[in-house]
């Protein structure tokens, strides 16, 4: 029993904690904006509503980014998926998007506790993920 009651803590905190080899590598939710939980208006595009959004930070330092988003006259949200690397330099994440997407390369400060990582951009837009 000593020794299943360690194993069983440390199988808990494999469970809840992203990985070292990549310290944010994970799946997040987006939960706020600018301090307003979703849905949310857009940060750049106050006529966008931001329902839902998705971030994977891999392993492999890909990650694959999934925001649904519509403006305010539309019924249904799109929900375009950007794929590409990203790289952790102490407490800045630069997300690169794969060639073609469309998308460009974005930079972010984070901060991380417990399970949520906070994204703040160039403009001082914050984006609250939570770990899952």
């Amino acid at each position: 029993m000593r020794i299943l009651i360690p194993l069983l803590l440390l199988v808990a905190a494999c469970a809840t904690a992203p990985r070292a080899g990549q310290p944010l590598a994970g799946r997040y939710e987006l939960v706020s904006v600018n301090g307003r939980s979703l849905p949310a208006p857009s940060a750049e595009e106050p006529e966008v509503v931001l329902e839902r959004g998705m971030l994977v930070l891999g392993e492999d330092g890909r990650y694959e980014m999934a925001i649904a988003a519509r403006t305010r006259s539309q019924a249904d949200a799109r929900m375009p998926v950007v794929r590409g690397t990203y790289e952790v330099d102490r407490n800045a994440l630069t997300l690169r998007p794969d060639e073609g997407s469309g998308a460009g390369t974005v930079h972010f400060w984070f901060t991380r506790e417990g399970q949520q990582l906070r994204l703040l951009d160039r403009d001082d837009h914050a984006y609250v993920w939570r770990w899952r």
